[in-house]
């Protein structure tokens, strides 16, 4: 449940109920639609990103999956597991990108644990 009242789409100005209606009544757009600000251009983005001839719908939802594991972000993996499906991906494909690199993510270093020297710093120089 959503700590933030889920707007009515149907109290909402034209231009949201169009848009509701093209894409689904999901609650992220209801959650939104209390931003009218923010709306139009949050949404403008998923239009392009929906449309994009750079990725196709399958390589698109391969991508929202790896992020959404990858930031841990429960609700994101359940809304686009199901458009995974319907853009080709089987279960099998699913789970291994929800699984890539589990064995090589990094841990939290312990506090008094020094970075690599041969890594570049982002001190800035002595003189």
């Amino acid at each position: 449940m959503s700590r933030i009242p889920l707007a009515d789409i149907e109290q909402q100005p034209e231009s949201i109920r169009e848009w509701a209606a093209r894409r689904g009544n999901l609650n992220v757009f209801r959650l939104l639609a209390n931003a009218p600000n923010v709306f139009g251009g949050w949404t403008a983005m998923v239009d392009e990103l929906f449309a994009s001839p750079t990725f196709d719908a399958r390589m698109r939802e391969v991508i929202i999956l790896r992020v959404a594991h990858l930031q841990d972000s429960p609700y994101e993996l359940g809304q686009h597991v199901v458009l995974a499906h319907d853009a080709g991906l089987t279960e099998q494909q699913i789970n291994a990108i929800r699984d890539a690199g589990a064995s090589t993510r990094p841990t939290s270093a312990p506090p008094n644990a020094r970075r690599s020297t041969s890594s570049p710093s982002c001190a800035p120089p002595t003189t």
